[in-house]
């Protein structure tokens, strides 16, 4: 996405259909960039440029969407039925739902766990990247997608479902800094930027100087340092009791066998036909581990 938002403004189009195809061919929610980037650039008096992208885009997302997940997909779209299951579990149950009740869209707008994820995306560039809103308005679909969504780690900023929206915000803060026509004043909003993405490291980042650090899901052991996880000096897996057994565990598996395991499990699995995670994390169930200490 990037690469591609470069490759229009420095006028490399060529360059620029490359990387859009390999994006949109990652994740089919990064076509809808592309769908924002076409409007942004009609907006820009780019008519046919803009034109052509935004109908590519959508196309490919329609096709997608509408088409080859649902033929590959035995339980269908799944991000219309629980993403967005309080809004009608359709794209057009969430229009629908939007216009029929406004203060329900407001008061997702406004949860406490939205305002978490606003200010842990963009504290760390100062909110910066606003000053450039219509980029900002590439990450849009996305950030509908998040606010809406019923399913509470889509509004967790450690999860992949940022990566768009950081993608755009960074392009966004270039474009941001850019415009300032003084250099004095952009390097006032690099400081910043450095400022309070240091100070967001320490209080939320993913690094052993995070004050979250022992709350997150980083494989190390009580005995490791950071100093230790850093340098790659590693207590060795035969130490690690849970570690072990879930070693254990995967070698009783047959290899032409079907199976189901957990999500930290299953990348341990998948090489066979046939591999399904549980419990469904679409699915609501109840269910319990007795003695998880020895697992």
């Amino acid at each position: 996405v990037v690469l591609a938002y470069w490759a229009w403004r420095s006028g490399r189009r060529r360059t620029f259909w490359v990387m859009a195809v390999l994006a949109m061919a990652c994740k089919e929610d990064v076509t809808l960039v592309f769908v924002m980037l076409g409007l942004l650039m009609a907006l820009r008096r780019q008519y046919r440029m803009g034109g052509l992208v935004a109908g590519v885009a959508l196309g490919w997302y329609l096709a997608v969407t509408k088409v080859l997940i649902p033929w590959r997909n035995p339980s269908g779209p799944f991000y219309e039925q629980h993403f967005f299951s309080g809004y009608g579990g359709s794209v057009g149950g969430v229009f629908k739902t939007v216009f029929r009740h406004p203060m329900r869209l407001w008061h997702d707008i406004t949860a406490g766990n939205r305002r978490t994820f606003y200010i842990r995306v963009w504290a760390p560039v100062a909110f910066v990247p606003f000053l450039a809103p219509e980029v900002m308005a590439l990450g849009l679909p996305m950030l509908a997608v998040v606010v809406l969504a019923g399913i509470p780690w889509v509004q967790d900023y450690r999860y992949h479902y940022t990566a768009i929206l950081v993608a755009v915000t960074f392009v966004a803060l270039v474009e941001a800094v850019r415009r300032a026509r003084r250099r004095v004043l952009q390097n006032v909003l690099v400081g910043v930027v450095v400022l309070t993405s240091v100070l967001s490291a320490l209080s939320w980042g993913a690094g052993p100087y995070s004050r979250l650090w022992n709350k997150g899901y980083w494989p190390h052991t009580r005995t490791e340092s950071y100093f230790d996880i850093l340098f790659g000096n590693l207590e060795p897996i035969q130490r690690w009791p849970k570690a072990v057994a879930k070693r254990k565990a995967v070698a009783l598996v047959p290899l032409n066998a079907s199976v189901s395991a957990s999500y930290n499990v299953n990348p341990h699995l998948t090489h066979r036909t046939h591999v399904y995670e549980w419990p469904n994390p679409w699915i609501g169930t109840n269910w319990g581990i007795c003695d998880v200490d020895n697992l």
